[in-house]
């Protein structure tokens, strides 16, 4: 299963939702343009959001080519300009994450999670949280957030599916973000269940997640899948 975080793509203006960004989904979704989080700027809306979008945009490039305190200079910028963004705040709290600045990502996805109340596309950043939870040992909070995180999954999907059927694209590859996305989920609430010395439901998340990312074997192909660098 390719994964990546396509720099290239990004730069050729084809802005791929940041709800599929962080997951490192596969560069054949990623490439699909005209995606439901992409900001449209019109000359009619506010200078301080159009510069805003400008430095997000620049950050989501940043971030796919790993350049993370870079991309937190852009946000800084941009939540200067527009505060009250849920994306831009999203964005930053897992940047903060990837370099282990956790009070700080801690601050933007509690943030980010307090501007989007409805819980609509709530998982990125509960999922990250409680990626934070569990780089701190504080397991049953990461148990917490990331058992929230699945919840929300698959209304998520649901709603993506329909968007692109909406634009007219082949919704095939839909699938294969729903096993992503509750592959990660699972594979690290296996490790905090592990830690809290619950093995039999770590064993059930460990399985749970090899049959969400490889199917036709039931085991993932290597360990470096559910490293880090492939979030």
């Amino acid at each position: 299963m390719g994964n990546c975080l396509p720099g290239d793509n990004l730069r050729n203006g084809l802005d791929p939702p940041v709800f599929l960004i962080q997951f490192g989904f596969p560069c054949h979704i990623l490439t699909i343009p005209n995606c439901r989080e992409r900001k449209m700027v019109s000359p009619q809306q506010p200078p301080e959001l159009i510069r805003a979008t400008g430095h997000f945009n620049l950050a989501q490039q940043l971030v796919a080519d790993t350049a993370f305190d870079q991309a937190i200079g852009e946000l800084n910028k941009a939540i200067a300009l527009v505060p009250q963004m849920h994306d831009y705040r999203s964005l930053r709290g897992r940047c903060h994450y990837r370099i282990g600045n956790y009070a700080e990502a801690f601050e933007d996805l509690n943030r980010a999670i307090s501007l989007n109340p409805d819980g609509v596309w709530q998982s990125s950043d509960l999922y990250h949280r409680g990626a934070c939870f569990l780089s701190t040992q504080k397991y049953p909070e990461a148990i917490a957030d990331f058992t929230k995180a699945i919840s929300q999954i698959d209304a998520e999907v649901n709603e993506i599916k329909a968007y692109y059927k909406a634009q007219g694209f082949d919704d095939e590859p839909m699938g294969e973000w729903q096993k992503r996305l509750y592959a990660y989920a699972h594979w690290r609430r296996a490790d905090a269940h592990e830690q809290t010395g619950n093995q039999s439901q770590a064993k059930l998340d460990r399985k749970a997640a090899a049959k969400f990312a490889y199917p036709s074997t039931g085991e993932p192909e290597s360990e470096r899948w559910w490293s880090d660098d492939e979030e």
